[in-house]
């Protein structure tokens, strides 16, 4: 959760794993989709209730969590920059109502950016 990512010390920390540890491994976006400079995610619930044949059942409502600081590659440990999870951003001055966003909200952003359907178009 929110570890490493320090491309400056970009020396592979080799570690051996435990027996049953889990981890996440991604790649990390360097040019992310930003709303007023800052980075955000998307949440929703969604439930696989079959694998043969495939059925994915999407809840239709989800909510956006947006960084506090505006997003920039020149500082990878600025994690209220970088990371977007409510945990991390929560003890920045700037935490507030306009940090996390429902559907409503995100509608509107995208409607006043002359792209109303845009999240239809996507999910």
């Amino acid at each position: 959760r929110g570890e490493g990512g320090d491309k400056k010390n970009e020396k592979k920390k080799e570690r051996k794993m435990k027996l049953g540890e889990e981890v996440v491994l991604q790649e990390y976006l360097v040019s992310p989709m930003l709303i007023a400079r800052r980075k955000f995610d998307i949440r929703t619930f969604c439930l696989l209730a079959s694998v043969g044949p495939t059925l994915v059942l999407r809840h239709t409502d989800m909510y956006l969590r947006r960084s506090c600081e505006a997003f920039s590659m020149a500082d990878l440990g600025k994690r209220s920059a970088h990371l977007t999870n409510i945990c991390v951003q929560k003890h920045h001055p700037r935490f507030g109502d306009d940090s996390v966003w429902d559907l409503a909200q995100f509608e509107s952003y995208l409607e006043s950016k002359a792209m109303p359907q845009a999240l239809s178009e996507a999910v």
